[in-house]
């Protein structure tokens, strides 16, 4: 039996995000290294993965299961649903010697060092173990981790069923089995964190950053400390990420933590003083994005400052035997082989969603080549590529319809494609739930081939099922394959295409197996139909019957429930009323006031017909009301307007139309002595499309930048524009006409 001498120190921070748990992970390794038997635990139930920091060094089999091992989580329900079910003394007290117990509490330790890859991180007589927080389902009902956390009651615990016995049974047994017990204490001032700092420890590590929310957070946790435990806890404090120690602002900060810890956290300066001299963790700017331990990226550990200022403070709070550790250089390679990502960790994927677009693209394309690899060796998982999925659709989604951008959505459909192949059973469902997401975003990249192969994909994955839902799901894609067969007038698809959705909403009217949700749907295909068998009439010259369909379909779209601007029944609704504006055998007043309903309807689709609407819009004959109406539309809506501008500059031949819709509008404005905020709206537009030309410059041709210039020229002179806007406008003009001459 060991002596009862373990020391237990609790790593806390006030707010997340300074570094805490990755000290605690550094600590812990180098007290190990330095042959100390060493225990964690990770307290952080809110937010655990303390086990992260090892999987470079942890046994592979045990790698993907640490994480969901059983814990402190499972330990406190089995403990706490346990207690509440006794009736007798004898059952209590056999409960409690078999529950807080050596051995009841060693079912949840884990090594997280793999010593048969690894023999020279073992010194004699050193171990590297962890308690994690909890599996992911949780006692014999297996209720969700996350469900179990937030019904836990900590006051039933401690003052119903004995609480305070238990943990101090687990406090009493690791200090017997371990030199050195480390706690990852959860953030803030909840009541875990006060088991963490009042209740387990020897010593706190207060961790921070030199903030003033931080320092003034950490202060009042420190006066706690130190008021109610009487000096029987040592507090440490532990400043993160410093940086510039010796400017006037690093100078002015560490001056006000001195200040608050020793007035308001009742620790003596020259503690403090000491401490933030001492303990200091230097500011790293080349940290990795995946989760390590300093030693295992550093170029030379005898001179990482990162690993130098671990050493220095687990040497301080473990004693003096702690050193810079001597790995060898096939064990450091090694380890970075399994750290550097190749599946990576779910949060590493993640956090690429805010990455620098660049890196993105190239971090994800490396993580889409491996998770290829992966896939044929079947070792991927389902959480993983999921993430990977979201972040694929992420970048994508906020790209500029760069190619890059479709070959990572293609790359993952083919995984995806794979993987279902081999196992439909756990991958067809997320292989649809992909296409789905990507047919949301593929209007980005403007090209119809390869919606059509991705809708086409979609159709022969639902083809068997009959289930309404996923037979409804089937009407909207065919419906979305026949507007591109529409768009490309090959009525030779369309036409039986169109027989066969009838026939399946016909089939599907007769369903009794539907939800409210599922009625909806079926009002929306409805409408959706009407708008083809418009085509179809129209393909045969028969103006009158398409647009009766047309004029149902938009009857039928009123009476659809739950409408928000800018969903699916907005797009419909603009298509109807886009193929009735082009209807040649309507009035020119009857057209050009379906295109202004069009333009006022809240939709993406907007720019791709904008060409369409814009010649029916400027036909010479048509009123200057509805052209005026129509610019109201288009130009007061800022997003609506910067995506034309962006389109029509990618689309030079559309330049011409806009600039002659801003013309007419101005026009009509000064006919009618408007003063409303419509000219504020057009001249915006008109500065927004000449500081876009200016931008591309390079890949428009020297005609179009010389037509466009001389139409916003004539603009300014007839209109009389002389407001600040408009000199910058023409300053901006001729510095374009500059740099176009020199370009040819």
């Amino acid at each position: 039996m060991r002596d009862f001498n373990g020391k237990i120190f609790t790593f806390y921070s006030f707010k997340g995000g300074v570094g805490r748990t990755m000290s605690l992970a550094n600590v812990a390794f180098l007290a190990s290294m330095a042959g100390k038997r060493v225990l964690m635990m990770d307290w952080d139930l809110e937010a655990p993965g303390l086990e992260y920091y090892f999987r470079g060094v942890t046994e592979r089999t045990v790698d993907g299961i640490l994480k969901d091992a059983p814990g402190i989580l499972n330990l406190l329900d089995e403990w706490d649903s346990g207690i509440s079910s006794l009736e007798t003394e004898d059952e209590l007290e056999e409960f409690t010697s078999r529950h807080a117990s050596a051995d009841n509490f060693g079912r949840f330790v884990r090594s997280v060092i793999d010593e048969r890859v690894f023999p020279e991180l073992l010194p004699s007589g050193g171990c590297l173990d962890i308690i994690s927080a909890g599996s992911k389902f949780i006692g014999e009902a297996g209720k969700p981790y996350e469900e179990v956390l937030s019904n836990f009651s900590w006051h039933n615990f401690f003052n119903n069923n004995l609480g305070g016995y238990l943990l101090d049974s687990l406090r009493e047994w690791a200090r017997k089995d371990y030199d050195i017990i480390l706690i990852d204490s959860r953030t803030g001032l909840a009541d875990v964190a006060g088991i963490c700092t009042l209740a387990m420890p020897d010593v706190v590590v207060l961790c921070f950053v030199l903030n003033q929310q931080n320092i003034d957070g950490i202060g009042q946790v420190a006066s706690a400390i130190t008021s109610q435990t009487h000096e029987r806890v040592k507090v440490r404090v532990v400043p993160m990420r410093v940086d510039r120690r010796d400017s006037a602002e690093g100078s002015d900060a560490q001056a006000r933590a001195i200040s608050v810890l020793s007035r308001v956290g009742g620790i003596p300066s020259h503690l403090v003083q000491e401490d933030l001299l001492t303990l200091h963790i230097a500011a790293e700017d080349n940290l990795p994005f995946y989760e390590t331990l300093a030693p295992f990226f550093a170029v030379d550990l005898t001179l990482d400052p990162l690993t130098l200022s671990y050493v220095r403070l687990a040497k301080e709070l473990i004693g003096p035997e702690v050193g810079i550790p001597e790995i060898s250089l096939d064990t450091l390679k090694v380890i970075k082989n399994r750290i550097v990502p190749k599946n990576a960790t779910i949060q590493y994927v993640i956090d690429l969603q805010s990455a620098e677009p660049l890196r993105a693209h190239s971090e994800i394309n490396r993580l889409l080549n491996v998770a290829a690899e992966t896939a044929g060796d079947g070792q991927i998982e389902v959480e993983y590529l999921a993430a990977l999925c979201d972040t694929v659709l992420h970048v994508a989604s906020i790209s500029d319809g760069e190619a890059s951008d479709l070959s990572m959505l293609n790359k993952t459909m083919d995984i995806l494609r794979y993987l279902s192949s081999k196992d439909s059973h756990v991958w067809h469902g997320p292989y649809i739930d992909f296409i789905r997401s990507a047919l949301e975003i593929v209007w980005i990249f403007d090209n119809e081939e390869e919606e059509l192969k991705i809708r086409s994909e979609l159709a022969r994955l639902l083809e068997n099922d009959e289930s309404a839902g996923v037979k409804l799901l089937q009407v909207d894609n065919l419906q979305e394959i026949a507007r591109i067969y529409r768009s490309r007038s090959n009525f030779s698809l369309l036409h039986p295409l169109i027989e066969r959705i009838g026939g399946l909403i016909k089939d599907l009217a007769t369903r009794r197996d539907f939800s409210e949700v599922h009625a909806r749907a079926l009002l929306i295909a409805v409408s959706k139909y009407s708008l083809f068998r418009g085509e179809v009439y129209l393909s045969v010259d028969q103006f009158n019957g398409a647009k009766q369909v047309f004029l149902e379909g938009l009857a039928n779209i009123e009476n659809i429930p739950g409408r928000n601007p800018g969903d699916e029944i907005d797009r419909l609704k603009f298509r109807l009323l886009v193929s009735l504006a082009k209807l040649p055998s309507l009035s020119i007043d009857e057209s050009s006031k379906y295109c202004v309903q069009a333009a006022y309807v809240q939709t993406h689709e907007f720019q791709y017909s904008a060409a369409d609407l814009f010649s029916i819009i400027l036909r010479p004959a048509v009123n200057g009301t509805y052209v005026l109406e129509f610019a109201r539309a288009v130009f007061s809506d800022v997003s609506k307007r910067r995506k034309l501008i962006s389109y029509f500059t990618r689309r030079e031949e559309l330049l011409f139309p806009l600039v002659d819709l801003i013309s007419r509008a101005l026009r009509s404005l000064r006919k009618s002595e408007s003063t409303d905020a419509s000219i504020a709206h057009i001249l915006s537009t008109l500065f927004e499309l000449v500081s876009a030309i200016n931008r591309s410059r390079t890949r428009l041709s020297p005609e179009i930048i010389d037509g466009i210039t001389a139409r916003v020229d004539k603009i300014i002179t007839d209109t009389g524009l002389t407001d600040e806007k408009s000199r910058r406008l023409v300053g901006m003009l001729e510095n374009i006409r500059i740099l176009s001459k020199v370009r040819r």
